[in-house]
């Protein structure tokens, strides 16, 4: 029971997010797919190196299709959290 935030009071109850820092959890929760997309793109070049299959097209093509999903979570990340405007959880649009 002590870690309870807000106990029978539904104003405190709707109002607890807005005035909280718990707002940038949707941000720190991106973080896990990035490191996970990092390790497995070294994991798959690795990989690919290990078994001498890294020349060949389809692998090549299946790597760098990995590495832009990384690049894209990385990218998208970095403009939430370092591009936004002062009042706005969305990033800026001023592109």
């Amino acid at each position: 029971m002590e870690n309870v935030l807000v106990y029978r009071d539904v104003q405190k109850a709707t109002s607890f997010y807005a005035a909280s820092v718990y707002q940038s959890v949707p941000i720190s929760s991106q973080y896990t797919p990035m490191y996970q997309l990092d390790f497995m793109c070294g994991l798959l070049a690795k990989g690919l190196v290990a078994n001498g299959t890294d020349p060949f097209r389809g692998n090549q093509a299946m790597l760098g299709e990995v590495v832009a999903w990384r690049d894209l979570i990385w990218a998208v990340n970095t403009a939430m959290t370092f591009d936004t405007e002062p009042g706005l959880v969305v990033s800026s649009a001023q592109y």
